[in-house]
């Protein structure tokens, strides 16, 4: 089932729009059509000026 390969609650699948959807279907999958906008050192880099933060999956789950 799709919501439970993206870790997501029956809420946040249900409140997800189709192309939200798709989305997260490409990007677990690796199927993605399109090339990242962001390349991975670049988000290495923004994540290590940030510091740890907390997960937005809990957010998510409690919708």
């Amino acid at each position: 089932m799709a919501s439970e390969r993206l870790s997501w609650s029956p809420a946040t699948f249900w409140a997800a729009t189709p192309l939200e959807l798709s989305m997260a279907i490409a990007g677990v999958t690796g199927k993605s059509s399109q090339a990242s906008p962001v390349s991975r050192t670049r988000i290495r880099e923004i994540v290590s000026s940030h510091g740890p933060q907390k997960s937005i999956r809990q957010k998510a789950d409690s919708r």
